[in-house]
């Protein structure tokens, strides 16, 4: 009868043992797949420091709008977050020039997402919610801070902004953000159109009318472009150029209405960046934020680094990503900013 009684104590024993083990296994193994949410509600993904794996998620922003973002973590306590052209645009410039040739491994852990109204975050044509209206600087601030807050908490930032993207870290500077060690910016604006129209005029004027000079330069830059854009959308039959064009045009259209981009004089955000590191880079052929615009910055930037590629248009940095390498390299150590690898 003990020998019986032994035997079903330790029957339990093994039952509540195992059991115990199946609880730990499907705590630790749960499939994380829902959809994150800017409220809070779930949390984001974790990735161990050093990992330098890639987290493409999406993050729903607090006006149910769907942010598609990529994050890549080297383990730096600084992240840089990178914001592309348009408005309306999309991430594939940088992905698809920098990503696949291993040229931003040597940076610092990275954050990247298409904006809302283009690439594969929400659009016009395909989320209801999204309107019109929302299309202003401050909502596209508030989108930053909410995927600052959601992927990467507490972590310091550097904002590289490129053409709209530059515009839109200007904006982001006069909302007085914390913790942001520097500013990038990649032929940036439009900070006033009619300087760089005047501008665009010098530069057609050198060419004898021609805004592309020659093989050697401006035109390799824009067929790589061509290019680059014709291989993303192989594999991306949902976001067909017509449809890209759409996005482009419809949020064009909302910014210019909402915040009279082609009207207004923008220079003045500038000033909010000046205790700041800024570094500039430009094509001295660039046709749409030309040489003049970037001279009319300096008032504003007068302490900023400016780096300009003498013969190349407004793609300059994809064509000559070891010249700004280099030049990002010494900008970050002169600054003490924790923006690379090695």
């Amino acid at each position: 009868m003990l020998k019986g009684k032994i035997i079903s104590i330790a029957v339990v024993t093994l039952i509540t043992f195992f059991g115990f083990l199946f609880f730990f296994f499907q705590r630790n193994t749960t499939d994380k797949t829902e959809l994150p949410s800017a409220s809070g509600n779930v949390h984001a993904p974790e990735s161990t420091p050093g990992d330098d794996v890639e987290v493409e998620r999406d993050m729903m922003t607090s006006d149910n709008v769907r942010l598609h973002y990529w994050f890549y973590n080297r383990g730096t306590a600084t992240v840089t977050i990178f914001l592309h052209g348009g408005p309306g645009r999309e991430t594939y410039d940088f992905r698809d020039t920098y990503m696949p040739d291993n040229y931003a491994d040597r940076f610092g852990s990275l954050l990247l997402f298409d904006q809302r109204g283009g690439g594969r975050s929400d659009t016009l044509q395909t989320n209801p919610h999204l309107q019109k209206s929302s299309m202003t600087f401050a909502r596209f601030i508030q989108d930053i801070n909410e995927l600052r807050d959601y992927v990467i908490p507490g972590h310091h930032a550097i904002i590289w902004g490129r053409s709209f993207g530059g515009l839109l870290a200007a904006a982001y500077a006069a909302s007085n953000p914390v913790g942001v060690e520097a500013y990038v910016l990649f032929s940036p604006g439009y900070f006033d159109k009619s300087i760089s129209d005047k501008g665009n005029e010098q530069i057609n004027a050198l060419n004898n009318g021609i805004q592309l000079i020659d093989d050697f330069v401006t035109v390799k830059a824009l067929k790589k472009e061509q290019a680059l854009i014709a291989e993303e959308y192989k594999h991306r039959p949902k976001h067909d150029p017509g449809s890209a064009q759409r996005s482009t045009t419809d949020v064009g259209d909302a910014m210019n209405e909402n915040e009279q981009l082609l009207t207004k004089n923008n220079f003045p955000l500038l000033t909010a960046m000046a205790d700041a590191p800024v570094f500039v880079q430009y094509g001295g052929y660039d046709g749409i934020i030309p040489p003049l615009a970037i001279e009319a910055m300096k008032p504003y930037l007068h302490g900023a680094t400016y780096f300009e590629i003498p013969e190349e248009d407004h793609f300059a940095a994809y064509a000559h990503p070891d010249e700004v390498y280099d030049a990002l390299k010494a900008f970050y150590t002169a600054h003490h900013v924790e923006g690379l690898r090695y």
